[in-house]
């Protein structure tokens, strides 16, 4: 009788002549430690690890991909640094991991978050202004909801990646 062959085993056969080349190993090496490390900043931001287990996965990252897993492990925690949230686990993080001066970053996440606060006390006060002048609607009851507001959405961003910016730049790996 004949040999049944799995999925598997006819994809292997018909790909056996295929290699990667040097370029596409190094970036799929990449992706791969760019997905074990947000899955690990993850863990470490909702306390399901604790900084030893980071630093040993980290280090393993390392040797392992041999790549720079700083670069990596930056570019996550800012992109998870949230004006609108207390991030002093994440920067706490970084100053313990690597040793980071983490001062500048700071003054600037107070900077971007003041800076926020003074954009929503503006339009709040622009919208509440508007609804006093146009429809004669006034008082405690009346809460702007700015979430769904698209100036609002469109500076708040900007001053994310004003912040982003800032912090890339300021920081060198």
């Amino acid at each position: 009788m004949g040999e049944i062959k799995s999925t598997l085993d006819i994809v292997l056969e018909k790909t056996k002549h295929l290699t990667m080349g040097c370029e596409e190993k190094k970036n799929r090496a990449q992706e791969e430690v760019q997905k074990k490390m947000k899955g690990l900043v993850q863990k470490f931001q909702g306390q399901a690890i604790r900084l030893e287990q980071l630093k040993k996965e980290v280090n393993h990252l390392q040797t392992s991909y041999e790549l720079d897993c700083r670069k990596v492990l930056l570019n996550e925690v800012f992109d998870r640094l949230d004006l609108n949230q207390d991030n002093g686990h994440l920067i706490s993080m970084l100053n313990r991991l690597y040793n980071f001066d983490t001062a500048a970053l700071e003054k600037e996440l107070n900077h971007s978050q003041k800076e926020i606060q003074l954009l929503e006390n503006r339009m709040t006060g622009k919208i509440l202004q508007n609804l006093s002048e146009k429809f004669n609607l006034s008082g405690t009851a009346i809460v702007p909801n700015l979430e769904n507001d698209e100036v609002w959405e469109k500076e708040i961003g900007e001053i994310q990646n004003k912040f982003k910016r800032m912090m890339m730049n300021q920081v060198k790996v």
